[in-house]
């Protein structure tokens, strides 16, 4: 099996969400300011702190509000804490890619070397900017699209997501309006909440992705077939 050595000299500083962009739960705002947020974003976690980043309590899921976010209940957000993870923003790549293997927490929080929060850096981040650079170095070719005979699509993982939604003849996909990946294998790896292995899948409507084949850690093929039976 082909191995992948990440030779990256970026660090987390320069890949994160920077401290003013990151949208969050703020217990010193009110419930209609707290609202808009998670309904303008559509993340699938924030953090919560008190009036800046750097009070931070904590991280809530979208799952554990849904309830009080449908039924128009308080947020509080209390009980369904999670607790922060941090890293050091002169971390390398690789460097946050383990820690986030260890611990299994794919959001961790930027800090300077004076403890202050500079922004936040996830899963996603650091896969996009590495299989950007492998892109570079290895001189790929154009993403292919291949038809098969069944009427399913064997499609590049480097395959953008703007031409992916042109052949499915979809008007957006999941996660792309928030600008954190831009190709079929960045889809794959913030759908699926981690690394992707060859086999995994999920189902989007009536389309099921399948990763049928990984290069190291770099979602290289993906089917896309029809279930008939969701439509």
């Amino acid at each position: 099996q082909r191995q992948m050595c990440i030779r990256d000299s970026r660090i987390a500083g320069q890949v994160m969400t920077p401290h003013h962009e990151v949208v969050g739960v703020d217990l010193s705002a009110s419930e209609a300011e707290n609202r808009a947020r998670i309904a303008s974003a559509r993340y699938d976690t924030y953090p919560v702190y008190d009036g800046d980043l750097d009070r931070l309590s904590g991280i809530v899921t979208v799952h554990s509000l849904a309830g009080k976010l449908v039924v128009d209940r308080p947020l509080d957000v209390s009980a369904s804490l999670e607790p922060p993870r941090y890293v050091p923003e002169t971390a390398s790549l690789l460097g946050v890619l383990k820690q986030m293997t260890v611990t299994g927490a794919h959001r961790l929080f930027v800090v300077d070397e004076f403890g202050s929060i500079q922004g936040l850096i996830t899963l996603t981040d650091v896969f996009e900017a590495i299989i950007g650079d492998l892109d570079v170095l290895a001189g790929l070719t154009a993403p292919e699209i291949v038809v098969r005979d069944d009427g399913s699509w064997l499609v590049d993982g480097q395959l953008d997501t703007v031409e992916l939604r042109d052949l499915l003849r979809v008007g957006s996909l999941p996660g792309t309006g928030e600008g954190r990946f831009h190709t079929v294998g960045g889809l794959m790896m913030a759908q699926l909440g981690r690394v992707p292995a060859e086999g995994d899948s999920w189902q989007w409507g009536a389309y099921r992705f399948e990763v049928v084949d990984m290069d190291g850690l770099r979602v290289d093929k993906v089917l896309i077939t029809i279930d008939d039976a969701s439509n």
